[in-house]
């Protein structure tokens, strides 16, 4: 991920998110999508034809490119070629492999676009001593592929729908199984279940990271009045409940009260507030003027209009970093005259 996100291949990218999927108890894999600045997008045909390749790579210019997509970027053959590839259902490619030649890349509009693969003559002896052609390729990077030696696609989403698609995929979570429990005379029960094979629990047991997102993401609650989704503690009473019902209010009823308490703001529709408002969630939920930029050390200790003497009580006005008072009221209450504590009790309630 350091090429693409620090050393930009694709571009200066602004967001990310990615998880690692393992699928019948293979080795990890990982999903990931990509935003690219807007200026940077990948809009045009040369410009997807300059990161995205789908053909076989000249043997002879780059022999360490075209091994490593000989052997791990060749889709089958399937097809007519072989008819009992897994990827055949119903006599037909469930991938859609091999694909169409194509003399130039276009875009269909169909969410991804239709990559060059051109009638040059190419082909290459893969699995089974089989033929495999342009038809057959994976879309690849050739940067990332001479680097790494491995499978690795690439697509450029450009439509919506491949992107909703993308995040779907990432987030659709493990691969399950059902299981039913008990006489077939009886209800049956049952058993949402998981597959777990050692790689995938090596990794999770060496504790390596299994999904990553950046920047951080908050969902702007959408409701009807007073259907606002409420998360409380199970073992709290019912006054608890009630109380914390009462004073609870979502992004959507705290974007209706800053308008109502700041007629003169700006008029922001619901999810372009963000963009200029950010949303604190404390113990005083409320929308605050997103900090612009400083242009001295000064002005970083400004914080809604007031100067701070130093940029830690800055970072504690902005709610970026929480104050000492809690652990100072810790130290007063260990100097009572009626008590004598220990500096180990004193210790372990700091811990």
């Amino acid at each position: 991920m350091n090429e693409i996100t620090k050393k930009n291949v694709f571009g200066e990218v602004v967001a990310h998110v990615h998880t690692i999927e393992f699928q019948k108890r293979g080795l990890p894999h990982m999903h990931a999508l990509i935003f690219l600045e807007k200026s940077q997008k990948i809009c045009t045909v040369e410009q997807v034809d300059k990161f995205v390749s789908a053909e076989l790579p000249d043997e002879k210019e780059n022999p360490i490119l075209f091994d490593t997509v000989r052997k791990c970027m060749v889709h089958g053959p399937c097809g007519d070629r072989d008819l009992e590839w897994p990827c055949m259902r119903e006599g037909k490619c469930t991938k859609n492999y091999p694909k169409k030649y194509n003399d130039a890349t276009c875009l269909d509009g169909g969410g991804y676009p239709v990559y060059r693969r051109r009638d040059n003559g190419k082909e290459v002896i893969v699995r089974n001593r089989r033929k495999a052609y342009n038809t057959d390729v994976v879309p690849y990077n050739p940067h990332l592929s001479r680097m790494f030696n491995c499978h690795i696609n690439v697509e450029v989403c450009a439509g919506i729908r491949a992107v909703k698609y993308i995040n779907k995929y990432i987030y659709k979570g493990y691969d399950k199984t059902t299981v039913v429990v008990g006489p077939k005379d009886e209800v049956q029960m049952y058993i949402d279940a998981r597959y777990i094979g050692p790689p995938e629990a090596a990794w999770r047991l060496y504790g390596y990271s299994m999904h990553k997102e950046h920047p951080h993401v908050e969902r702007l609650a959408i409701h009807f009045p007073g259907k606002q989704k409420i998360i409380y503690e199970s073992a709290g009473t019912i006054d608890d409940v009630a109380e914390k019902a009462e004073n609870y209010k979502s992004t959507l009823m705290t974007y209706f009260e800053y308008y109502a308490e700041n007629p003169t703001t700006p008029a922001y529709t619901y999810h372009k507030f963000p963009q200029h408002f950010v949303w604190l969630d404390d113990h005083n939920t409320l929308w605050t003027i997103r900090q612009q930029g400083a242009n001295s050390f000064e002005q970083l200790k400004i914080v809604k209009g007031e100067l701070h003497h130093t940029f830690k009580k800055a970072c504690i006005a902005l709610g970026v970093l929480a104050d000492d008072g809690e652990w100072l009221e810790c130290l007063e209450e260990t100097g009572y005259p009626n008590r004598q504590p220990t500096e180990e009790s004193i210790q372990d309630h700091l811990i």
